[in-house]
């Protein structure tokens, strides 16, 4: 079986409510603890600044973009990740899309821009995102096919805007 078909047959879309929020911050926290890890902070200061930084990102996410499509991801019943895109009629952004560390490098992300994504591009027009710019996930992106935007970066050329077209 591939990870295609695996993903097909297993992975489960549900659309997240405020009771996915313990998991969320869990899941962030999963994403930024390593950046975090050479600061000369606290364990308790560390917790702190990654709880102020989620609630301040799903307070964007939600304030300026169409949260319609904003899942949790699932393996069967074990929540494994979010995957939050915004479809309006001429972009697809994709606003947040975290795995657990354990389920990174198993076929999930090419299945979800391949099965899910890039398909709704046909009366959509490109697909955008921003990543931090230190990311591997930059590569990943690359080879999928998307491209750095000539556009000005957000966040002090922190974050890379890239652009997949049809």
């Amino acid at each position: 079986m591939t990870d295609s078909e695996y993903w097909k047959n297993t992975l489960i879309f549900k659309k997240y409510t405020d009771e996915d929020i313990p998991f969320m911050l869990s899941l962030y926290e999963s994403t930024r603890m390593s950046e975090l890890a050479v600061l000369p902070l606290s364990e308790a200061q560390k917790n702190i600044f990654i709880e102020q930084q989620f609630f301040a990102q799903l307070k964007h996410y939600v304030s300026f973009y169409n949260n319609d499509c904003f899942y949790i991801l699932y393996e069967n019943e074990q929540k494994i990740g979010r995957l939050f895109v915004d479809y309006s009629s001429i972009n697809i952004r994709v606003v947040d899309i975290s795995l657990l560390p354990e389920k990174q490098c198993q076929g999930l992300g090419n299945y979800l821009f391949n099965q899910v994504i890039f398909p709704a591009c046909a009366t959509r027009g490109r697909v955008s995102l921003h990543v931090d710019s230190t990311s591997r996930a930059v590569k990943f992106y690359e080879r999928l096919g998307f491209k750095q935007s000539d556009s000005k970066n957000i966040n002090n050329d922190f974050y890379q805007l890239m652009t997949w077209q049809p």
